[in-house]
């Protein structure tokens, strides 16, 4: 078999490989990438591209200069491409200057005396991939200790290792300057091997920085749903706050509530959902929207000053399917992007009515049938409906409501949250301390 033909299925490889790097550069969110990584990094691309399809054309020739230079372009570019990532200051055109000066050198060199430029080509290139070799590994070091992402760190090791086979390769093949890579016979296989692990292994950094700017992208993408969560919430919690018939604090106290109990319950390790910071978050949020399908009432029964009577009792009942329709709907908004704020919010609003014993509203779920966000709420909502005024009754002492709930446990109450709560309770008499109306409202 021709020398040739292993050496063109390597490259036609290597081209496959480079190519499919840019390929994120043409689906949707290309601008949003190039944007993101700057101009730099799709040049660099491009370069690296086209020297493997020179590469592929000059097979033949004995160490024509265009590859080489073509190298070192796709090397500047890649190196201002990691400054600028890591945002370090750079005289760009004079980095870009000197290479157009090297690279009119040889070009010249070549047209005008060919032999002699022949002789320094090698020498040449070697000494300027040495100084790329400690320059591009020091700035992914940079970058990597700046951002501690372990992809930086990948990228500089495989980017000294690929300049350091490059390097060897030019010592070999330069000692055979007179001789095609197809004739070299025995030293064939060193060179093919050395010339495709550096470049090879230059493709892996490119990987390795593609994956640093696709984790920048995921988070750019989180931090916008993230904030289109925090405002559709928002504007959910201040809609519940203004219908909401209960007392000016009444949300605030139950957030406050409810995170101490499910503080208390991850800490023994029985919170159901798991035990994060960011799971608690969501949770305490989510307990803001318990009321939402109150917007449905109407005022004459939501603003009644008196006890409901049946029927109208029946028509309240009704907010709490209300609510879990309305963040349910929210949530279909989200486009498969799916909030824990509205899926707890959702479950919360229709199930914190529903009793242990399987007594409440609107589905008669018992037990850990009921969603244990919901039972956690439905405590807290307790507690401060008992402990706050209403016009037809004075506020019970933090000493009757615990009572009273205790005494509703394993009834109304899930025991376990029970426990929780008598062993927070001396936290929950100071909230309601703190907090009571008339106090300023501070958002936990």
């Amino acid at each position: 078999m021709k020398t040739e033909y292993p050496i063109m299925a390597l490259l036609g490889i290597e081209l496959f490989l480079r190519l499919g790097l840019l390929l994120p550069y043409i689906g949707k969110q290309g601008r949003d990438l190039i944007a993101i990584t700057t101009i730099y990094r799709p040049i660099a691309l491009a370069v690296f591209i086209v020297h493997t399809c020179v590469t592929m054309a000059l097979v033949d020739y004995p160490y024509p200069p265009l590859p080489g230079l073509l190298v070192l372009w796709g090397l500047t570019f890649f190196g201002l491409e990691i400054r600028r990532s890591r945002g370090a200051r750079t005289n760009v055109r004079a980095i870009l200057g000197a290479m157009s000066g090297i690279t009119a050198f040889f070009v010249i060199g070549t047209l005008v005396a060919p032999t002699w430029i022949a002789v320094i080509r090698p020498a040449a290139h070697d000494a300027a991939l040495v100084p790329f070799l400690f320059w591009l590994s020091w700035e992914a070091l940079q970058a990597w200790r700046g951002s501690r992402n372990a992809h930086y760190l990948v990228a500089g090791l495989t980017m000294f290792c690929a300049l350091i086979a490059l390097i060897a390769f030019t010592h070999i093949y330069s000692r055979y300057p007179e001789i095609s890579l197809a004739q070299i016979g025995y030293h064939v296989e060193a060179i093919i091997w050395l010339r495709f692990l550096g470049t090879g292994l230059l493709s892996l950094t490119l990987l390795a920085l593609n994956n640093v700017y696709s984790q920048r992208l995921w988070r750019a993408a989180v931090a916008k749903r993230r904030a289109k969560e925090v405002s559709l919430i928002a504007a959910l919690g201040e809609i519940a706050r203004v219908r909401d018939n209960e007392t000016g604090q009444h949300l605030v106290r139950v957030r406050l509530f409810v995170r101490t109990l499910a503080r208390n319950l991850a800490r023994k390790q029985q919170l159901a959902h798991g035990n994060s910071a960011a799971f608690l978050s969501a949770l305490t949020r989510a307990s803001a929207l318990h009321d939402l399908g109150k917007v449905a009432i109407p005022d004459s029964i939501l603003l009644k000053p008196g006890r409901l009577n049946p029927g109208e009792l029946e028509v309240m009942r009704t907010h709490a399917g209300v609510g879990a329709e309305i963040l349910r709907a929210a949530l279909d908004a989200q486009q498969g992007n799916s909030s824990k704020v509205l899926v707890l919010g959702a479950e919360i609003a229709a199930s914190h009515h529903e009793n242990w014993d399987g007594s409440g509203y609107p589905a008669g779920l018992s037990g850990t049938a009921i969603p244990q966000s919901a039972r956690i709420v439905a405590l807290a909502d307790v507690y401060d409906a008992l402990t706050s005024h209403r016009p037809y009754k004075q506020p019970w002492t933090h000493a009757e409501a615990q009572a009273h709930i205790i005494e509703l446990s394993g009834t109304k109450f899930d025991p376990e949250i029970v426990a929780a709560f008598c062993e927070e309770a001396e936290t929950f008499n100071q909230i309601a301390t703190r907090f009571r109306d008339g106090k300023t409202s501070i958002w936990a």
